[in-house]
């Protein structure tokens, strides 16, 4: 990479769970390389341990643009994401980011401004926010899994349009920064609630419990290694900890069978949501800033 294409290189830092960040991920990916931008993609999920974080972290200073990739699960980034930003370095040389969060055709959260007002407090530059529409992770064992195909290609146009303008802006030594409010896009109260309220810690009773059949399994250890939480052990069976984000991927990658979940009465409650908070949003891809 000369030194040119260093000043406007990129970084992206993506987690999926089920294969719709990634997707978007992709497709951002893509669009900043063809628009002048060299891109390294790393996946969070692949750093397991203390010492890979470490590593992480030590490359994010050399890259003038981070962009971070997240799904939003109960209205927020996951846990593991939202304590990975919090602790990455703060930024040097009016370093650059963005963000991409992905939604499943409910409500898209507070997750921008949540991740925004972080970057911000570490000296960040905000230059650009953008909301995915992807298919309901709790809808897979359906025949018809609610918004199945999303991101479809208007979705992806609109992830390539983001990827364009954030490259422009990138290069553009006078680019506006934006403040964490241009990030919030909700009505002040439901603002409020998912501040003090609507969280994986006071939500995780009311979601289907995950049981592993120790019969079935047959210790391939696929649950662990896609396990983004790192919260699953292989003994004689698979074990799950207290760290689970509830995003069923040990279910829907379990060859077996063996690690069960019954999704299906979150089909119709997803249904039901999504028409209540249609009120409040377009449930659709969209650039928030």
């Amino acid at each position: 990479m000369t030194e040119t294409e260093k000043k406007r290189s990129a970084l992206i830092i993506y987690l999926s769970l089920h294969g719709t960040t990634r997707k978007a991920t992709e497709a951002l990916c893509a669009s900043l390389m063809e628009n002048g931008v060299p891109t390294d993609v790393y996946n969070l999920s692949e750093f397991k341990d203390k010492g890979d974080m470490e590593k992480l972290n030590t490359m994010i200073p050399s890259y003038p643009l981070i962009i971070f990739c997240s799904p939003t699960y109960f209205h927020h980034a996951p846990p593991l994401f939202t304590d990975f930003v919090k602790n990455i370095p703060d930024a040097t040389c009016d370093q650059a980011a963005a963000i991409l969060s992905t939604f499943g055709g409910v409500y898209s959260g507070v997750i921008q401004f949540d991740l925004a007002k972080i970057l911000y407090e570490k000296k960040y530059s905000l230059i650009g926010g953008i909301k995915v529409l992807t298919v309901h992770c709790l809808t897979f064992q359906e025949k018809k899994p609610f918004y199945e195909g999303h991101p479809d290609e208007t979705d992806l146009t609109a992830i390539r349009e983001f990827g364009k303008q954030i490259s422009i802006r990138l290069m553009n030594k006078n680019r506006q920064r934006y403040s964490p409010i241009a990030f919030k896009d909700k009505p002040f109260l439901l603002n409020f609630i998912d501040d003090h309220i609507h969280k994986m810690k006071n939500l995780t009773w009311a979601m289907p419990g995950i049981k592993v059949k120790g019969e079935k399994c047959t210790g391939c250890g696929l649950c662990v290694k896609n396990c983004p939480a790192n919260n699953i052990t292989l003994e004689q069976t698979a074990v799950h900890g207290k760290d689970c984000t509830f995003c069923y991927s040990c279910v829907k990658i379990c060859p077996s069978g063996a690690t069960k979940s019954f999704l299906k009465p979150a089909a119709p409650a997803v249904k039901w949501l999504a028409k209540i908070f249609a009120r409040y949003e377009e449930q659709t891809t969209q650039q928030v800033v």
